[in-house]
């Protein structure tokens, strides 16, 4: 805080504003940018600009990105990249014409986004910088960008160069290990690598802008554990040739995209033209071995077939969906149960049963698998989790069911519910069918609520999401 301390003294003198006035416009400005965003130095920055004053702070050093605020200047920093944009063209004040390119930059804590003007931009295919690239930004600045978040600039003065020592490079998370399976994408979230299974046939459409412009869009349906809840994609003007070689069944990595929470409660992934696709395999789908688990929690019935959480012996989860002959075994089957699966078919962790002798209970108990009861959490603890959770709760209202338009123009419902605990209160929200699991509960009954999701609302407030493998049991006793 040294660096901190000297230059709030200089602004103090410089703009004759008392102390306990300073701090103020320093708390306000970051809550007016937004949590997370500003660090008081950076806060520091911009109501320094709101005075017309120009502070400097030199920083040489090798930073990670998390350390970046808005008004650092003549950085240089390591890190790798994750996506490319095309060159774009801009006029300078004396009319001359400039291009710029845009990057997106991540290391082990954070994502940000880079402008690189005139011949920097071209430097990127010089250099053969592509996505993964681990590179160093040399005397770089950063300013608040239109949504208040710090962008990293490179002009006149800065350089980037490849990083080619592989002890630094290991340093450095690739975008494979930064990619995550589309199911546990469950709040908006940028710059998000997402593995998935194409669902649907991709569909690609032009349109007129208001300025007159053309644009295309691209959209597809991708899917992870489970198979009937999909996700829409639209990648705005992208110009990758990869989407001509999606068939449905392909597993596909999108790299960087933005998780955007629709009104209804369920995710929706966008791309632009700095989105990028990359084909990992045609179809992951196998034949499999028995495989030994805990039967955690039953879902209900749809369409002669339900869904089911299992775990394995190191606490891995997996979704069973049950079909046909399976689907009337899987009923007559308790929880807390083991069982052996011999599966159809295996697509990422969701398991495929059609036949009665494909699901077989085990006479001897195991205690490696973990039973519900060793899984119970209390509200509080559920937080920052990205897996299925149970808890006991008491319903605190009744279900209260609406009708909700979607984007397409369907009509489905949405049931909410509020549960609590000594350790706090929290809503639970289930859509479509799933609503009839809240539909029956009165204010008061206790009860074990199985394996729900923990999730972030459009309103960044925590709630608890019903998936076709969760269940509701009273509690009588």
């Amino acid at each position: 805080m040294a660096e901190f301390d000297r230059l709030f003294d200089e602004l103090q003198k410089r703009s004759s504003v008392d102390k306990s006035a300073l701090l103020k416009l320093i708390d306000e400005k970051k809550k007016k940018v937004g949590a997370g965003y500003l660090t008081d130095m950076g806060a520091l920055f911009l109501v320094a600009s709101d005075l017309g004053i120009t502070l400097e702070y030199m920083m040489t050093s090798d930073l990670t990105l998390k350390n970046l605020y808005v008004g650092a200047n003549e950085i240089t920093i390591i890190s790798r990249v994750l996506s490319i944009y095309p060159v774009q063209n801009y006029t300078r004040k004396d009319g001359s014409q400039g291009f710029y390119r845009k990057i997106i930059l991540f290391d082990k804590d954070d994502f940000i986004k880079a402008t690189l003007w005139d011949e920097k931009a071209t430097s990127i295919d010089s250099l053969n910088i592509n996505p993964n690239t681990v590179v160093r930004i040399i005397k770089g600045y950063v300013k608040a960008g239109l949504d208040g978040r710090p962008v990293l600039h490179l002009g006149l003065k800065g350089s980037i160069e490849v990083v080619n020592d592989q002890e630094l490079i290991r340093k450095f998370p690739t975008i494979e290990e930064v990619t995550k399976d589309v199911s546990s994408i469950k709040s908006p979230t940028s710059y998000l690598s997402v593995r998935g299974s194409i669902k649907t046939e991709p569909k690609s459409s032009q349109f007129t802008r208001k300025d007159g412009s053309q644009g295309s869009v691209i959209h597809f349906y991708i899917s992870d554990i489970e198979i009937d809840q999909a996700v829409r994609v639209a990648i705005w003007d992208s110009e990758s040739k990869a989407v001509e070689s999606l068939q449905i069944g392909s597993i596909v990595r999108l790299i960087n995209v933005r998780a955007k929470m629709l009104s209804y409660g369920e995710i929706e992934l966008h791309g632009d033209a700095g989105t990028s696709l990359e084909v990992i395999s045609k179809k992951i789908i196998h034949k499999a071995s028995p495989m030994t688990f805990r039967l955690l929690s039953i879902g209900p019935t749809q369409e002669k077939s339900s869904s089911a959480l299992l775990i394995d012996s190191v606490r891995r989860f997996y979704t069973l969906l049950a079909k046909d002959g399976a689907y009337n075994k899987l009923l007559s089957i308790k929880p807390d149960n083991l069982i052996t699966c011999y599966p159809k078919e295996i697509i990422n962790s969701k398991i495929v049963c059609d036949d009665e002798k494909s699901i077989v209970t085990k006479t001897l108990d195991d205690p490696i698998y973990p039973k519900v009861q060793s899984l119970l959490l209390k509200i509080k603890d559920t937080r920052n989790i990205d897996h299925p959770v149970f808890i006991e709760a008491i319903a605190l209202s009744y279900a209260s069911i609406k009708d909700v338009a979607t984007k397409d123009g369907s009509i489905i419902k949405k049931a909410e519910i509020m549960v609590g605990d000594e350790t706090g209160e929290r809503k639970i929200i289930a859509w479509r069918d799933l609503t009839i699991l809240l539909e029956r509960i009165s204010p008061g009954e206790k009860l074990r609520i199985n394996a729900i999701i923990p999730q972030m609302s459009g309103n960044n407030e925590p709630v608890f999401i019903i998936r076709p493998y969760s269940s509701i049991e009273k509690i009588t006793s």
